[in-house]
């Protein structure tokens, strides 16, 4: 069985790694550009979700807030209702936390589900959407 699984307008994609799923989301192409283009392009893609959401504020944790065309408007944020881009695995669990898709991990990978208890989880499939925000606050604190 594949660790990962995404179901988005109804569909459903098996994905054998975070890479795969980090590919099917920026395109293999990502994986070649620099650790500040990729930036770019997580900004990018959030900016246009930003907009869809009523300006869901957009945060790089040690920059700061962005607004319009790729720039720092505050040094502060709110992480509680930010969308998180630091890195590929922030943006993942910031698509789950505002449910742009539904994200699955068989409950022993440990892609996304090894920071949180799994004691009280008896299905072979764990639904990452439901931890995605405990997650990223175990991740950052």
């Amino acid at each position: 069985m594949e660790p990962l699984v995404v179901i988005i307008q109804g569909q459903q994609f098996k994905l054998k790694n975070l890479n795969n799923l980090v590919a099917s989301i920026f395109g293999a192409s990502y994986f070649d550009l620099s650790q500040e283009e990729r930036l770019k392009v997580r900004y990018e893609k959030s900016h246009a979700i930003s907009q869809f959401h009523k300006y869901l504020p957009i945060v790089h944790t040690e920059k700061g807030t962005y607004g319009d065309n790729f720039e720092i408007i505050k040094k502060d944020y709110d992480f509680e209702n930010g969308f998180i881009i630091d890195d590929d695995y922030s943006y993942i669990l910031s698509l789950c936390k505002i449910n742009s898709f539904m994200l699955l991990e068989v409950r022993n990978s440990n892609i996304f589900t090894g920071l949180i208890d799994k004691s009280n989880i008896k299905e072979d499939l764990v639904v990452i959407n439901h931890f995605a925000k405990d997650i990223l606050e175990e991740l950052y604190n």
